[in-house]
């Protein structure tokens, strides 16, 4: 686990990765409903699909208020969740408490 932890604190410091964590204190929030993820397309034309998936079926949502919906959780989620630094600190503090 302690290795699984560093190797994420690795990917983190990268310029094109961003791990944040969400701390319970946060309560309840919108998305707890299960995972999502935002497929954007850098295409010009091209719009962003939100993928659902689970044990049973895979949905791909495209209708823009839909998708604009998602994009507005995620951004609260984002909000929500530690920063950058915070979230490197935290997982830090939990892999030296595992060794």
């Amino acid at each position: 686990m302690s290795g699984q932890l560093s190797h994420l604190i690795d990917m983190a410091r990268l310029p094109n990765v961003t791990i944040q964590v969400l701390p319970f204190a946060a309560g309840f929030y919108e998305g707890m409903a299960g995972s999502f993820k935002i497929l954007h397309f850098p295409e010009e034309g091209a719009t962003d699909v939100v993928f659902l998936e689970n044990m049973t079926s895979d949905l791909f949502i495209e209708s823009e208020s839909e998708v604009f919906r998602y994009v507005r959780v995620f951004g609260k989620l984002r909000e929500l969740a530690l920063g950058e630094e915070e979230t490197i600190a935290l997982v830090e503090q939990i892999a030296s408490q595992i060794e």
